[in-house]
């Protein structure tokens, strides 16, 4: 890269000026407002070694993509590679980011980017753990793929989540939350959720036609645009086992309700606001019913099928053991199985 450095007075100051070609043409970058001249020759020193090297690694110094642009380029790229539930968390994710959008992307700075998180986490207490993995992830596309930049902006530290709220739910706090359900809408997720272990988005995306007095047939989910997608895993796609009872409330629950175009049982509706007065969350309902078939001497591989998961990932997250259930376990087998041999 051919460079060349100039140095002039300017408004009782110095100013610095790196010209540098950059294919066919030549650009500047400048800087004023030095008291010394060799201050402003260190800074144009500076500014020349940086492009240098930007120009080995293939960077674009002049790029005036805005983050607005860089998150619409990203999102379009992720729709090529990833599944359209990981586009749609990213779209939500980001969009937190709005207050950024007319930056361009070279300028968002660490400093920057931290204090906005912060700002964030102050005004509503709430973590956004979610929206610097998002972040990160969109500028590791500027600079992986786009080569605009060189390092990443995203440095503020995740919090780590409070381990207070509840994981599972017993019949009493069961029959707590089915009891104060403000409306049939609420009372009828609860009772689906804690009868049948579903993802919320699961739950959410329940066909009329898939309900049967006997059983649930899992298709699809609800996304966050209100629109039925594919399930998360192909392990997802499942049967589970209901109660003629379940069967009955559901469909009293249809029946007086406006049926949907696609065969759908719900609209999409957040029902977090009520399980958080709870100290609980529609992912604990899921945790529960698992650790329920666990408990209850369900075959492993069979729970795994109806909770949707391998088998690898059904034992390493449902199937825990303490010292005690080791050492009884370990007597069972003195008693009833090493005896008989002798």
């Amino acid at each position: 890269m051919k460079t060349n450095i100039s140095i002039r007075k300017k408004d009782k100051g110095y100013q610095a000026i790196v010209s540098y070609k950059q294919g066919a043409k030549w650009k500047q970058k400048s800087k004023q407002g030095f008291l010394k001249s060799s201050d402003a020759k260190k800074w144009a020193k500076r500014t020349e070694i940086e492009l240098i090297e930007d120009d080995d690694s293939g960077i674009v110094n002049d790029s005036d993509i805005t983050v607005k642009k860089l998150i619409e380029m990203f999102l379009a790229y992720k729709e090529v590679y990833a599944r359209e539930s990981t586009v749609n968390t990213h779209r939500v994710n980001l969009r937190r980011l709005e207050r950024l959008y007319d930056h361009r992307v070279k300028d968002v700075n660490p400093y920057e980017f931290t204090t906005f998180i912060n700002e964030l986490r102050e005004s509503t207490g709430k973590n956004y753990n979610c929206i610097i993995n998002s972040a990160k992830q969109l500028f590791s596309f500027a600079i992986k793929e786009l080569r605009i930049i060189k390092l990443n902006p995203v440095t503020a530290p995740k919090i780590k989540r409070s381990n207070t709220r509840i994981k599972y739910i017993n019949k009493e706090l069961y029959q707590e939350i089915l009891d104060s359900a403000p409306n049939k809408h609420y009372k009828i997720i609860t009772e689906i959720l804690y009868n049948t272990g579903l993802r919320y988005g699961e739950c959410l995306g329940l066909e009329i036609k898939n309900i049967s007095p006997t059983k649930i047939l899992v298709e699809h989910q609800l996304n966050r645009r209100n629109e039925l997608s594919p399930l998360k895993t192909e392990n997802s796609k499942r049967e589970i086992p209901i109660t003629i009872d379940l069967y009955n409330d559901i469909m009293s629950y249809y029946n007086s309700n406006p049926i949907l175009i696609d065969g759908r049982i719900f609209n999409y509706h957040a029902v977090n606001q009520h399980f958080n007065k709870f100290n609980t969350h529609p992912h604990a309902f899921r945790d529960t019913y698992a650790t329920n078939l666990v408990a209850n001497g369900i075959n492993i591989k069979v729970a795994s099928e109806i909770m949707g998961h391998t088998l690898e990932t059904f034992l390493k997250t449902y199937v825990k053991h303490s010292d005690e259930e080791t050492e009884k376990a370990f007597e069972i087998i003195r008693q009833k199985i090493v005896k008989k041999n002798y």
